[in-house]
């Protein structure tokens, strides 16, 4: 625990804030205001192996792979990490923020979560599959639709193409479900303006 002497009442009232606080209204992630808060307590992974512990993103729509990003040495003062194509191989695009690009070897463990990924992410017209790999183990991270709390923008025009190509807006809940009044409107426009764009698109 980081606190001194191990200070249980600081511990519990750090968690007691955590439960009493909303979290992602201040950037508009409204969706986990509807979520029950909870407090889990998960083991530390890697603390006691010498093998490196390596991070995958991928997003999945509708279990397709859209995009790729492999990390590793997050906690590390150089970490490091690069975009990957649908065969695990390196991508010549920027990575950007606190990470330095660097074509390191697949560990041969990227056929393996992007099966696992493909499974999860089947039933969201998108999602960010979070995993973990340590040697030949995968370890479960997290699932999200608000990837960078929804601000990331694509600077790499074939990395627009291939996500344009791979997330159909018009399989959202928002456009799948029936709407009345404005909703209904504005769903029977975007449907119809995405569905020109999709004719038009090469």
């Amino acid at each position: 625990m980081p606190f001194k002497n191990n200070d249980r009442s600081a511990l519990y009232r750090l968690t007691r804030y955590w439960l009493n606080s909303p979290f992602g209204k201040e950037k508009g992630e409204w969706a986990y205001s509807v979520i029950d808060r909870k407090l889990f307590i998960e083991t530390m992974i890697g603390t006691k192996s010498d093998l490196p512990l390596v991070e995958y993103k991928l997003h999945m729509c509708k279990g397709k792979i859209a995009s790729s990003f492999r990390i590793e040495q997050r906690t590390g003062q150089a970490p490091i990490a690069v975009f990957l194509d649908q065969t695990g191989a390196a991508l010549p695009e920027e990575v950007g923020g606190k990470y330095q690009r660097a074509d390191t070897a697949d560990t041969g463990m990227y056929a393996q979560v992007l099966k696992l990924s493909e499974i999860l992410g089947a039933d969201f017209d998108y999602v960010r599959v979070d995993t973990y790999t340590l040697g030949n183990d995968i370890y479960f991270g997290e699932l999200t639709i608000y990837s960078g709390s929804g601000f990331p923008t694509l600077e790499n025009k074939e990395s627009r193409r291939r996500w344009n190509k791979s997330w159909d807006l018009r399989d959202t809940w928002f456009l799948q479900t029936r709407h009345t009044g404005w909703k209904a409107r504005y769903a029977g426009d975007l449907r119809a303006y995405l569905d020109i764009a999709n004719r038009l698109s090469p």
